[in-house]
């Protein structure tokens, strides 16, 4: 049976505005712990970049849903689903062993190239996404990141 799914998209599309929106609302009210010292952001950080993101996502498919309608199948993004839900389950499994680096840039490669992205795409995605989490936690936060029985410095 196929469906128009513009509507879904826009209802999807809302619910991420709204939520990203409630989100950044009750992050700016979260009190500040006077626990931090000059590399801890505070406990506002996350929730704020996480509501962005969210706003962002909803605005960018929002004018994705109003593109076009499209007809498919209810059901054509559900084994996308479950290859993105073993490999991310995978990918706990895998990190302690493997280290951070190492498994996110297979995690990445992996799911981009399903996705239709060419490997070598992939691959750029992967290494500049490795690149700014270890910037931001390792530098930045001064988090370390799990090394692995490799002990990758990365």
């Amino acid at each position: 049976m196929k469906v128009a799914i513009w509507r879904r998209r826009l209802a999807l599309a809302l619910f991420f505005v709204i939520a990203g929106g409630l989100a950044v609302l009750f992050a700016v009210q979260i009190p500040e712990t006077g626990f931090q010292n000059e590399y801890d952001p505070g406990p506002r950080v996350v929730p704020l970049l996480m509501g962005a993101v969210l706003i962002l996502g909803g605005l960018a498919e929002g004018v994705r849903s109003s593109r076009r309608e499209e007809d498919v199948s209810p059901d054509a993004g559900l084994g996308a689903f479950w290859v993105l839900l073993a490999a991310l389950t995978l990918y706990a499994l895998v990190m302690p062993y493997s280290g951070f680096a190492l498994a996110t840039v297979i995690l990445t490669v992996f799911v981009a190239s399903s996705m239709g992205v060419r490997w070598w795409v992939a691959g750029m995605l992967a290494l500049g996404l490795v690149a700014v989490v270890y910037l931001l936690f390792v530098y930045l936060f001064r988090v370390p990141l799990p090394q692995g029985v490799l002990g990758l410095p990365f």
